[in-house]
């Protein structure tokens, strides 16, 4: 049975020049281009670019599916938008990492699968999954915390290593962290259990209105200039990630909770929530065995 590779390359902030497209068609004469695209599948052969590469100078976002079992996701934001030491706590290297290049931060998540994989299509992962990194430019690092999960589940870190600040909102993801942990393949039982160490996450919107009628007006004069231009493509993430800073009274992500629950007592509750579950579909099967009796 021939290999199945899928890459995916996105340019979301803006789109590629003639001449990058030129540069990036020299990688495949077979992948199909354009200027906010690069998608070719392998049978037989190696992608021949490097993907850190890739994204560093043209594009956004990858999505990488293989027929043996790994799956990749990577993007790019601005470093202005990133706290390095912060982000070192949740991606501290393979299969989790995060590596500047230049003026961006590439986060770069990998999923291996035990059993192997299996034939897919790779093409319906991109769309779901690329509003995480405008999630991220807003202050929302959730999917950091979803990302260090696959160290816990991949038996790199310590049970006496200590989990890293949890993000608010774990018990209500959005749908792109959802899609996250179906690609990743995440322990459910394991994302519960993280569950119990997070808060609520605050309303966004709550009183955004009235504080952006207070900015400067000088302030949204630039940036109403900024998106007309397109000079800014990240003016929405920036005044949200200003009013969460604000609104929290720090420069920091919104709620983020220091905890001291170590590894092994975050793989014990999953444990227990995966009892939980057992027990509970052990319990809906007698109830449909004694209707189907009845």
């Amino acid at each position: 049975m021939s290999e199945y590779q899928y890459y995916e390359f996105v340019a979301i902030d803006k789109p590629l020049t003639d001449r990058q497209i030129e540069a990036v068609r020299k990688f495949s004469s077979r992948a199909d281009i354009t200027p906010t695209h690069f998608v070719n599948e392998y049978n037989y052969g190696n992608f021949r670019g490097d993907e850190h590469e890739f994204l560093a100078k043209y594009f956004d976002a990858m999505v990488y599916v293989t027929n043996w079992g790994t799956r990749r996701f990577m993007f790019r934001i601005p470093k202005e938008f990133v706290d390095l030491r912060e982000v070192k706590r949740y991606c501290p290297g393979y299969p989790v990492e995060a590596k500047t290049a230049g003026q961006n931060v590439i986060f770069d998540f990998v999923g291996e699968s035990e059993e192997g994989g299996e034939w897919e299509e790779g093409s319906e992962w991109m769309r779901p999954l690329k509003p995480l990194r405008e999630e991220m430019i807003s202050g929302d690092r959730r999917v950091l915390y979803l990302a260090w999960l696959l160290l816990v589940q991949a038996g790199e870190v310590d049970d006496s290593d200590v989990e890293p600040p949890v993000p608010p909102g774990l018990g209500k993801l959005t749908k792109a962290q959802k899609k996250f942990v179906e690609f990743m393949r995440l322990d459910e039982d394991l994302v519960a259990a993280a569950v119990e160490g997070s808060g609520k996450m605050p309303a966004a919107e709550e009183g955004l209105g009235e504080w952006i009628t207070k900015l400067p007006q000088a302030e949204k004069d630039r940036m109403l200039v900024a998106v007309c231009e397109g000079t800014d493509p990240h003016v929405g993430q920036r005044l949200l990630r200003q009013f969460r800073e604000r609104a929290s009274g720090r420069k920091t992500q919104d709620g983020s909770a220091e905890t001291e629950r170590t590894v092994g007592q975050l793989r014990q509750e999953a444990h227990t929530q995966h009892s939980r579950s057992r027990r509970k579909g052990k319990g809906n099967s007698r109830e449909l065995d004694e209707e189907h009796e009845e």
